[in-house]
């Protein structure tokens, strides 16, 4: 539930109202905000929590 609040707190920062399919594009860029990922090299700082971030979003969509 904590990295879903993460989650769902990134988003509400690019003022999405819902977790729809829709907002497909805006979930990936609150995970990788949320994962903390760099896009200069082309990583994430916590790519454990990217894939379990994936999978939780997965599961609600």
């Amino acid at each position: 539930m904590r990295e879903l609040a993460k989650v769902l707190i990134e988003m509400k920062k690019a003022e999405s109202t819902a977790l729809r399919p829709i907002n497909f594009d805006l979930l990936v860029k609150a995970v990788k905000a949320a994962s903390k990922f760099n896009s200069e090299e082309d990583k994430y700082g916590a790519p454990t929590l990217c894939h379990e971030y994936f999978y939780i979003a997965e599961r609600l969509l």
